[in-house]
């Protein structure tokens, strides 16, 4: 695993012979001292405070988990713990107008990463050594967001567990300990016919196409290894596979696969330029080199292991959904392949304010494998795009198990589907530069303009997403047909039951019309799902009779799709149910599409 190996105790200028200054046992009475679960926490603070993570109740049993004995029997030689600080950053800079060029919106996300950056690589920083914890490997300090990752000796935190939660959790400064089980991360390990059923050219026709995403930065997180530089996919392109001092990067046939998708010699963006980093642990190592990159999108091809996932929101994904809004950058992740086995979405795809993509096949069939199963109120996957046997230049499609002859094809999947979404958003970031800003833009764009999916998908819930399929097909030809066709909002009341924003458009008699309502949740609130503004989505004839609507409350994403009773001018409107939640803004975008 990548650490930064630096005794933590060296930085703060303190002796490394104990964790604290106070000792274990006089806190420790408060639990039983050999064996306690989640339900148990007696100290208010702690049950506030501290998550554990992928010690869950089991989905079978209800049962809770026996926190130390699992720890004893499954982790390995150290406890990764997961702080989140406190969160006082204030915004100052604007985001740029709609007609900024590719220079005004690069530099306007310069100044914003570089506001970001100054703020919380200095508080972070401050509030650890504030901690005065002792003995600690130091992990990472994240400088775009509030959190910092600890590593602790297996053996120590087991002696002294108490102890370390008691000093974390009665801290002011800290809002959230998470303490994560190592064992849950997994890789969710035709081009030619694909493509164009999502509105993109043949691969030979690429070349020739007028967008190739020149000027856009596209990272690539993988979670066993980067792209293999020697493939003629990457020879003599720009791409940039990390390869840091202090962790040996291996080379991963998946990690070439899905960025030979994405653009190198052989896939959509060409002109993009690619990162790509190998996941170790946790993300925010990975994800903030690429931040420090300029990257303006990040695909993730990982999640949870199928075993593990519960469906449940948790820190990684808050923490996309913090980067996402805070840093102006585009998440797109695999919803995972679970749906043969128990059907949940792995964080990071449970993310409200990430891309979360379903694999279908080039019809309109979603692949029985795709994920699409969540513990709380969000819908996913956000919606799907072509996964299933995707013939990618310069490697083969399949590979036969030398132990019983076995053929097992190595392109399908929610990972091979994720990609041909992050390079298309490449393009369309290259055509209209301001996208690059507008995370809840390309999400209202794309749910707006996808294309259904079989009929047997018909079972929608209140954000008029569909349970399996989400808003339904990527399509690359409608998002662009629609680029002009949207409007933006902003909102920091708290004044409830009103109109915020709308937008009078024509629509001519028996067409179809698809809006889509999205907005980027504030998720400075733990791992608490109940962080998003109750919007709703209404759309009124021009006697103010309303035909249309949706009135989610758990969701960030409204879609309505009806037909056109009447040739009329139509109000599409924004409609602020409940108070405000999180501590900043509310951006905003609602597209309209009609055929």
């Amino acid at each position: 695993m990548r650490r930064n190996f630096i005794v933590f105790a060296s930085l703060i200028g303190v002796s490394v012979s104990c964790f604290f200054e106070r000792s274990s046992h006089d806190l420790i009475q408060e639990f039983n001292k050999d064996a306690y679960s989640i339900k148990e926490f007696k100290n208010p603070k702690l049950k506030e405070k501290v998550v554990f993570e992928g010690f869950e109740e089991s989905a079978e049993t209800g049962e809770a988990t026996d926190i130390r004995n699992y720890i004893t029997k499954n982790s390995e030689g150290n406890i990764d713990l997961t702080i989140k600080f406190e969160d006082d950053y204030i915004e100052n800079v604007d985001k740029p107008p709609l007609d900024a060029s590719m220079e005004e919106v690069n530099l306007a996300i310069k100044r914003k990463r570089q506001e970001v950056k100054r703020y919380f690589s200095n508080q972070n920083r401050k509030k650890l050594n504030n901690l005065k914890l002792k003995k600690i490997k130091y992990s990472f300090i994240s400088n775009y967001s509030p959190y910092v990752d600890l590593t602790i000796p297996k053996s120590d935190f087991i002696e002294n567990d108490c102890c370390i939660l008691n000093e974390l959790s009665s801290n002011d400064d800290v809002d959230t300990v998470y303490i994560k089980d190592c064992n849950s991360l997994l890789n969710e390990s035709n081009m030619e016919s694909a493509l164009p059923t999502v509105g993109l050219p043949k691969p030979v026709d690429i070349p020739s196409s007028p967008y190739s995403g020149n000027g856009v930065n596209i990272g690539i997180l993988e979670a066993s290894g980067v792209f293999d530089k020697t493939n003629p996919n990457f020879v003599g392109t720009t791409a940039e596979a990390r390869d840091a001092l202090f962790f040996s990067e291996s080379v991963s046939e998946h990690a070439t696969r899905v960025a030979s998708i994405v653009g190198g010699n052989s896939g959509i963006a060409r002109g993009a330029k690619i990162y790509c980093d190998e996941l170790s642990g946790n993300p925010k190592n990975e994800v903030e080199w690429m931040l420090d990159k300029g990257c303006n999108i990040i695909t993730n091809s990982w999640s949870e292991t199928n075993e593990t996932k519960t469906g449940n929101y948790k820190s990684d994904s808050a923490y996309f959904d913090y980067i996402s809004r805070t840093n102006w950058c585009t998440i797109c992740a695999s919803a995972g392949n679970a749906g043969n086995d128990n059907g949940f979405v792995g964080n990071p795809g449970l993310g409200f304010n990430v891309i979360t993509v379903g694999a279908s096949y080039d019809n309109d069939t979603l692949r029985g494998s795709s994920s699409f199963k969540e513990s709380f109120g969000i819908s996913k996957p956000t919606l799907v795009a072509p996964g299933s046997y995707i013939d990618v230049p310069n490697l083969a499609g399949y590979h036969v198990d030398p132990t019983d002859g076995s053929i097992h094809y190595d392109n399908c999947g929610t990972s091979f589907a994720t990609p041909i979404v992050a390079g298309s958003i490449a393009l369309l970031m290259e055509q209209y530069p301001y996208l690059k800003a507008y995370p809840e833009t390309i999400i209202s764009l794309l749910t707006a303009t996808t294309t259904k999916m079989s009929i047997t998908y018909s079972d929608f819930d209140s954000s008029g997403l569909e349970e399996k399929v989400g808003a339904g097909k990527f399509s690359y030809t409608r998002a662009k047909k629609a680029i002009y066709k949207n409007f933006d909002f902003s909102n920091e009341s708290n004044e409830s039951k009103r109109y915020i924003a709308s937008k009078e458009v024509h629509f001519k008699k028996g067409k179809t019309l698809r809006v889509s309502l999205a907005w980027l949740v504030d998720s400075n609130d733990k791992t608490d799902t109940d962080i998003v503004t109750d919007y709703d989505l209404h759309i009124c004839n021009s006697k103010g009779i309303r035909i249309a609507g949706s009135q989610s409350s758990f969701n960030n994403i409204e879609l309505v799709e009806c037909t056109v009773p009447e040739n009329d001018t139509y109000s599409i409107k924004v409609y602020q149910y409940g108070p405000k939640k999180g501590k900043r803004k509310d951006y905003g975008t609602v597209t309209y599409y009609s055929y």
